[in-house]
């Protein structure tokens, strides 16, 4: 089984009228690459979720969706081209573009979605896999926070 993907991108902006071509290296996540995921994705978001049942506290769902896709490519790519800086990318199209190959081959690796969905934000923009990854993640979130409060109860 791969653990590694290498793939190109060759890319021209319409926001800066820069060309970026380059090869990219993004390997398999492990549990504690998914862990470090939701980490950083909460350091991103100022140590705020998004709460769709709370709305105005917390951070918004598009940027909660924004941050989830900047911590995977934190920790998924394991080399890229020098001109791949986040704090100098200005065009959403060409980090989704990075981000999309990286999730397609996550995807190859995963399960079938489960029947049990929990709400999740759900992004205009993102793909059938970001939001599939969504669900994923919080319906452990969920799993974790009533496995601690069933062990507080007495």
């Amino acid at each position: 089984m791969k653990q590694q993907h290498v793939f190109n991108i060759d890319f021209t902006s319409e926001l800066d009228g820069q060309h970026y071509v380059g090869m990219f290296t993004c390997k398999r996540r492990s549990i504690k690459d998914v862990s470090n995921i939701g980490v950083r994705v909460i350091q991103l978001s100022g140590g705020m979720s998004y709460d769709p049942e709370n709305p105005g506290q917390g951070v918004d769902g598009n940027i909660y969706s924004l941050n989830y896709m900047i911590a995977v490519l934190e920790i998924s790519l394991v080399s890229k081209p020098e001109w791949f800086d986040l704090n100098n990318i200005y065009d959403m199209d060409l980090l989704s573009l990075v981000y999309k190959e990286v999730a397609d081959f996550e995807a190859t690796f995963r399960r079938p979605a489960r029947q049990e969905v929990v709400s999740t934000p759900v992004s205009t923009t993102g793909s059938t896999q970001e939001n599939n990854e969504a669900n994923r993640s919080a319906t452990v979130r969920t799993m974790v926070v009533n496995k601690i409060q069933a062990s507080l109860e007495p």
